[in-house]
């Protein structure tokens, strides 16, 4: 594991500014490899000698890592120098594509692998790299500089833009204190996060000149007259085509989906005597947590379980799979008051205000992982957006069928909900709500109608349509595969971003198998909707391939609590303390209208009122950031 920076500016500086400027990001990037370090500075022809006090340079690119690892992050060839962070599941195939089969020397490392092939290849070579990665390269005959991300966003990257000054690393927070004029806070970002606590559809950029990369994109950089672009490499293809289901074909897809997850799995667990699993309990973290047992018996495997002092949260589940595979358990406990003395912490590592408790439960668990010696922690993101496994994929599943005239699959559907533990009381409820959003609720008029006090609160100043609208385009959806593309494809990385920011924050790799095959992906989306729900039953086909590997009543389980934490006890158990705090905290920006907030406090922060408090924990969270991100700059 390691960290990517690069610096470019828009005229030529000391090269011992440049050094020193890398120097300070690297430091921020320590956490992802702190025992190391390369940087590389150029002018607009060639390298520069950073040791000669005369020296000028346009711009630098660096990495850190651990100690005697530098060969595998780092690689130059000709007129390319490359950076690169990740892991290839695909070396040996793509070194028969390069025909460097017989020189195993040559490519000792995936990076040697990757700067070839984009050597002969350019961009277009991205598409081919199958596995968790991100890289920067520098090619000096183009003039150009190259950043890109795996295909579903595994891996972070993000670049900035300022009036002298444009910067590429992995977390925004090496940019906003590196770079002059980079932490101009995004209002329209801070609103939606307050108001919604959205967490998937919008990219978290609460700095309105820092961008995420997005996933399965490459970011291009001019030397020649200072101008970039963010193009895509790759596509995910589905198959968004209307059809029944068909019995005859279930087995095939079972089979192929089952040998696809054992794969993906041992892609991950790969080179490693050891792995940490997260384990809920649930249909996702079971099966990968069994297939690591299966493929490979002797590894050392050790469960780590989010566990609390109410009702044990998910233990009672994950003992199942415990039992099942015999497997060391570690059950990590997580309260209302490590809440308050972690959330400031985890803001600053996560470099965002988190808009949850369970964040600050997740960064607990990576903490104890890591204190048992571990480098390598497997999740089970990207289950649900892959296989259809939340709820309200369910009702516009079964829109689908209806508008295809299949009223005898629909009527099945319809009576098997409760296997999905929606009831049809509840899809008729949602698909009101999502009908009144659409034609009648947007808006101002939907935040009134919704949140009318947390609206109210808010600074006048920034109600305004534009702040309360998605900055997602929809697209025409008619079956389920296009509602799971835009979850996997569109949404997932800002997912992925909370398990893997908190176990970088540890040095620790957060590998997520369902997330980083390309293979397993592809094919799931090659396979027609209607066989992602089946019988009522959501992530039918994932349950149906775990057959016999699997414990049967977790196999077929129909709660899902995802990363479960008892989130309405706690802020109801430390109220006072959140309320003391943000009477002492500052608010540069007003958002919201403090004085009322504390005047109203106690008939608004009840235990009943779930969704102000949320709203209450999210404000103080916001202002934890706020205030360290100001000391940090000044």
């Amino acid at each position: 594991m390691n960290g990517l920076f690069s610096i470019i500016e828009k005229e030529k500086v000391s090269s011992s500014l440049i050094t020193e400027l890398t120097g300070c990001a690297l430091q921020k990037l320590s956490h992802r490899g702190d025992s190391g370090e390369k940087i590389f500075i150029f002018d607009e022809k060639q390298i520069v000698n950073a040791d000669n006090p005369d020296a000028l340079a346009l711009f630098s690119i660096a990495t850190c890592f651990s100690t005697g690892e530098k060969e595998k992050y780092c690689a130059t060839k000709g007129n390319v120098w490359m950076i690169f962070e990740g892991k290839l599941f695909n070396r040996k195939h793509l070194m028969e594509t390069i025909h460097l089969s017989n020189s195993e020397n040559t490519c000792t490392f995936d990076i040697d692998v990757v700067i070839e092939l984009f050597i002969q290849k350019g961009m277009d070579a991205f598409a081919l790299f199958e596995g968790y990665w991100s890289l920067i390269a520098v090619n000096m005959s183009e003039q150009k500089i190259y950043a890109a991300r795996d295909h579903f966003g595994n891996r972070p990257l993000y670049y900035c833009k300022t009036n002298t000054q444009f910067g590429i690393a992995s977390d925004s927070r090496t940019l906003f204190s590196t770079l002059k004029d980079a932490g101009k806070i995004n209002r329209n970002a801070v609103f939606d996060y307050l108001l919604w606590g959205d967490s998937t559809k919008h990219r978290q950029n609460f700095f309105a000149d820092i961008h995420e990369l997005h996933a399965s994109s490459c970011l291009i950089y001019s030397l020649n007259d200072n101008s970039f672009e963010e193009q895509p490499y790759y596509v995910l293809p589905y198959k968004n085509c209307k059809g029944g289901y068909n019995k005859y074909e279930e087995p095939f897809y079972i089979d192929k989906i089952r040998q696809l997850v054992f794969d993906s799995v041992a892609d991950n667990i790969s080179n490693n005597n050891k792995i940490a699993v997260g384990l809920s309990g649930g249909v996702d973290s079971s099966t990968l947590l069994c297939s690591v047992k299966k493929f490979n018996p002797d590894i050392r495997i050790t469960a780590f379980t989010s566990t609390d002092l109410y009702d044990g949260g998910e233990t009672f589940w994950a003992e199942k799979v415990v039992k099942h595979t015999n497997v060391e358990w570690i059950k990590v406990s997580c309260t209302s008051q490590q809440i308050l003395e972690q959330l400031g912490e985890v803001n600053k590592k996560q470099n965002i205000p988190v808009f949850s408790t369970s964040s600050v439960a997740q960064y607990k668990i990576m903490e104890t992982i890591k204190s048992y010696g571990f480098d390598v922690v497997m999740d089970g993101q990207g289950g649900d957006e892959l296989f259809g496994g939340y709820a309200v994929y369910f009702p516009p599943f079964l829109q689908s069928l209806r508008s295809q005239w299949m009223f005898k699959d629909w009527t099945r559907e319809f009576l098997s909900a409760h296997h999905t533990d929606i009831s049809c009381k509840d899809m008729t409820l949602r698909r009101i709500k999502i009908l009144l959003k659409k034609y009648y609720y947007h808006g101002k008029r939907l935040a009134k109608k919704v949140k009318p006090v947390e609206y109210e609160l808010l600074n006048k100043a920034y109600k305004t349509d534009n702040l309360l609208q998605s900055n997602h385009v929809e697209k025409v959806k008619t079956v389920l595969n296009d509602y799971l593309y835009e979850s996997y494809a569109l949404f997932l990385p800002h997912v992925l971003r909370w398990g893997e920011c908190s176990a970088a924050s540890f040095g620790m790799d957060c590998v997520m198998p369902f997330s980083n095959s390309l293979k397993l992906a592809e094919y799931v989306f090659s396979v027609p909707s209607t066989f992602k729900i089946h019988n009522g039953w959501n992530k039918y086909l994932l349950r149906s391939s775990m057959t016999g590997i699997v414990p049967d009543e977790i196999q077929w389980r129909k709660q899902k609590f995802g990363f479960y934490v008892p989130e309405k006890k706690w802020l109801n158990e430390i109220g006072d303390q959140i309320k003391e705090q943000i009477c002492q905290l500052t608010d540069a920006d007003a958002f919201v209208d403090k004085e009322s907030l504390i005047k109203n406090w106690e008939r608004l922060y009840t235990f009943s009122n779930y969704s102000f408090q949320q709203f209450v924990f999210r404000y103080y969270s916001y202002l934890l950031w706020r205030n360290e991100f100001k000391n940090e700059l000044s």
